[in-house]
């Protein structure tokens, strides 16, 4: 026993240096399995940045997503399960955009993709240098702040899409409190999913724009143009004019 004491004694410093990357590495795995866990199958595949926030580079965008039986997510209750659920009960008040986990998250974001910004930028000034070896490094870092960038903002999408559509009725999806692109992976899924289960309409919740900094709502242009490309008719709901409501079968014209 006192050897085993002499030993930590003196290899005091070797050891904690062990323990620090060990718990490091291990924080890291864990945050990877996480964001695997968090994202369920069928999102369809994002191209290019994202739009919105500061800091935001190059990224498939959001990981795959909630999935359920239904189109929109799972009924909370016999009137949900029915369909006869008020689709116009649904507001603009974006009231899970403000979740503290939900912020948290894309706040942690930002922070890796000013950090992949910085360093990409470091690695340009450092190649232009000469400092080719130095530019590989900055390179290497800027690559894995912009891949903890990425796993972040794939588990802020799957947790407020899962929160937006808790109680959605069938036939219904809000795509509240995502970025542009990662919107339009998630309304390009669901249509397919939709068609292929002969949903003849599809409401998708855009929101109005009240919380948008010029008061214009992104997603929604960006979902009539997507519609398009689809070839379906889609109308706003003159009830509430934060919902489109898209006829997945109908002859296109006179709506978007």
């Amino acid at each position: 026993m006192d050897e085993i004491i002499g030993f930590v004694r003196s290899n005091r410093r070797m050891l904690l240096r062990i323990g620090r990357k060990l718990l490091k590495a291990f924080k890291q795995q864990r945050a990877q399995a996480a964001a695997g866990a968090g994202a369920g199958a069928g999102a369809g595949v994002m191209h290019g940045g994202y739009q919105a926030g500061p800091g935001y580079g190059q990224g498939p965008g959001g990981g795959q997503g909630y999935q359920t039986g239904a189109v929109g997510g799972p009924a909370s209750n016999t009137e949900m399960v029915l369909g006869t659920g008020n689709i116009h009960a649904f507001d603009d008040n974006n009231v899970n955009a403000q979740n503290p986990q939900y912020k948290d998250l894309r706040n942690q974001a930002r922070s890796e993709g000013d950090n992949m910004s910085r360093c990409f930028a470091q690695s340009k000034s450092a190649y232009s240098r000469g400092d080719h070896a130095r530019a590989k490094q900055l390179s290497d870092q800027g690559n894995y702040h912009k891949q903890q960038m990425e796993l972040l903002n794939a588990r802020a999408v799957d947790w407020i899409y899962a929160a937006n559509n808790a109680d959605s009725p069938p036939g219904t999806i809000d795509v509240h409190g995502l970025y542009v692109k990662e919107a339009l992976a998630k309304v390009d899924q669901v249509i397919a999913q939709a068609q292929a289960q002969r949903f003849p309409h599809l409401r998708i919740i855009v929101g109005k724009g009240i919380h948008s900094r010029d008061h214009v709502s992104k997603i929604r242009p960006a979902v009539e143009d997507l519609l398009r490309k689809y070839n379906v008719a889609a109308r706003i709901d003159p009830k509430n004019h934060g919902v489109l409501i898209v006829d997945l079968f109908g002859p296109q014209g006179g709506g978007i």
